[in-house]
């Protein structure tokens, strides 16, 4: 494996520990904070182990957007703050979640169909992978408010504007959904351009 392979997960890395070192700091040591944002980093280290015991190249734009979108969820958004500071970083990270999701089920069904299959069974893979995912990632902030006293789930802000305490939740899972959407009308548009993007992805399998 080449270092370029393990450059992205381990920048990414060095990112989270030196931003958790300036919070520590200025604010005060955390030991979720620490765990949150170093650990969450150190978990893109299964991309290149992945790559090592399956013999797949995973894309390097994929792993980048996913080390991008982890750095602005943890680091930024629970770290920092943002999800409070920035009133729609929460509907970002969710769409853009969607839209991320969509691109690694599209490279798992090519890995296990081939690029030349049928639409409509790609189409309903990359949404049941794409909102079984989200589904997770509710479950995950909802045991992490339980177990950490947190809330990623925005209950007591939902409870203060007079909504339901699930609305965030639902709301969130129809945002990935939008995200989803986004990626049907790159593909569509890609394959109107002799989809150059999608065979890029299913190009970098094949290498060896």
């Amino acid at each position: 494996m080449s270092l370029k392979r393990l450059a992205i997960p381990a920048i990414g890395f060095i990112a989270a520990v030196i931003c958790f070192a300036i919070h520590s700091i200025v604010d005060c040591f955390s030991f979720l904070t620490m765990v949150q944002s170093v650990g969450s980093h150190a978990l893109l280290f299964l991309i290149p182990l992945y790559e090592i015991l399956f013999k797949k190249k995973f894309p390097l734009v994929l792993t980048g957007i996913i080390t991008f979108h982890i750095f602005c969820c943890v680091v930024l958004g629970s770290v920092f703050n943002f999800y409070d500071l920035i009133s729609w970083w929460d509907i970002y990270l969710h769409g853009f979640f969607g839209l991320v999701i969509s691109f690694i089920a599209y490279y798992f069904f090519v890995i296990c169909h081939g690029k030349k299959t049928n639409e409509f069974l790609m189409s309903t893979y990359v949404v049941g992978f794409g909102m079984g995912f989200g589904a997770l990632w509710e479950i995950f902030e909802y045991l992490g408010d339980t177990w950490f006293d947190l809330d990623s789930q925005r209950v007591q802000e939902s409870i203060g504007l007079g909504k339901s305490p699930v609305a965030d939740t639902m709301e969130d899972l129809m945002i990935t959904l939008v995200g989803i959407a986004v990626f049907f009308i790159i593909y569509i548009i890609d394959k109107k351009r002799n989809s150059k993007l999608m065979n890029s992805i299913a190009k970098e399998i094949e290498e060896k």
